[in-house]
């Protein structure tokens, strides 16, 4: 019983983990599609700054910041 309960606990720790990662690294994401997008504006591909600026959106991002 009790190494279950080690197995149990050792796994929503690494569940814990991935999410702590994910939601340190998502607003690193969401800049650089944004910036992918700013670059793309900036050089004329309206088209592809659209197609980013769009998957921002459609995740909620409606801001950078």
């Amino acid at each position: 019983m009790c190494h279950e309960r080690e197995a149990d606990s050792d796994a929503l720790a690494g569940t814990e983990f991935a999410l702590l990662v994910l939601a340190l690294l998502w607003p690193v994401t969401v800049r650089a599609d944004f910036q992918a997008g700013l670059d793309a504006y900036d050089r004329g591909d309206y088209k592809t700054a659209y197609r980013e600026w769009l998957l921002l959106a459609e995740q909620g991002n409606d801001r950078t910041e």
